[in-house]
């Protein structure tokens, strides 16, 4: 859902590191959580000078369209990207206890014998 809302916004999708388990996949969450709305606030000013340097006065103006857009789709898209790193990590952790490749304590509860 990341790309699709990045795609209909007409930004680029930051690329995503494949977390390895829940930790690492809240740390990746949380920053490029971060990194978007840091995107998204600074777009409202970047995109209106780039689009200006191509275009002239009609850049400018699609420019502050783009800008306003990427303010308005940034928090939606920093909170799918957060969510996708963190059941990622999560998934991945999963997979790791199955085969084996993280500890397990064993039983917590032993048998009952009637």
């Amino acid at each position: 859902l990341y790309s699709v809302a990045k795609s209909v916004t007409g930004q680029e999708a930051l690329p995503q590191k494949k977390s390895e388990n829940a930790i690492e996949g809240v740390y990746d969450g949380v920053v490029g959580g971060g990194k978007e709305l840091i995107g998204g606030v600074t777009g409202i000013f970047t995109k209106p000078f780039q689009g200006a340097k191509q275009e002239g006065a009609k850049g400018f103006f699609k420019g502050v369209g783009k800008g306003v857009l990427g303010l308005v789709a940034s928090p939606v898209t920093a909170v799918l990207k957060a969510g996708h790193s963190v059941t990622q990590g999560v998934t991945n952790t999963a997979i790791a206890i199955k085969r084996g490749k993280l500890p397990q304590y064993g039983r917590f509860r032993h048998p009952r014998y009637i």
